[in-house]
């Protein structure tokens, strides 16, 4: 990870080069809050990822290996995290399937730009 720092090729940088890069062949980007903390997943949205994951009960293999994300996070957080964004915030399963109707369909990417 240091070298892409030494390089000027921060993260949030290159998330956001494989977001344009990718684009529709891989559908969702997700920052794992877990090694970022809340606040740097949050920010990686900003930066063309778009999914932030699930609330997980008990994360330990990562904090073994030295990260300090966090093991564990709620609903309400994970909630008010994507409204600090100005962000629709919808539930889904494994499969990227919609749970329940608390959130309205994505817009396109052109329904993003004009508005």
């Amino acid at each position: 990870r240091s070298w892409l720092v030494r390089k000027g090729i921060s993260p949030l940088r290159l998330t956001a080069v494989a977001r344009i890069y990718l684009g529709n062949w891989i559908k969702n980007h997700q920052p794992s809050w877990v090694k970022l903390g809340l606040a740097g997943a949050t920010e990686a949205l900003r930066w063309g990822c778009n999914d932030l994951g699930g609330t997980l009960m008990e994360e330990h293999i990562t904090t073994m290996a030295g990260a300090q994300g966090g093991t564990a996070m709620t609903v309400a957080d994970l909630r008010g995290a994507i409204a600090s964004l100005q962000r629709p915030a919808l539930q889904r399963d494994t499969l990227y399937s919609r749970v329940g109707n608390t959130a309205p369909a994505r817009q396109s990417l052109s329904q993003r730009l004009t508005a």
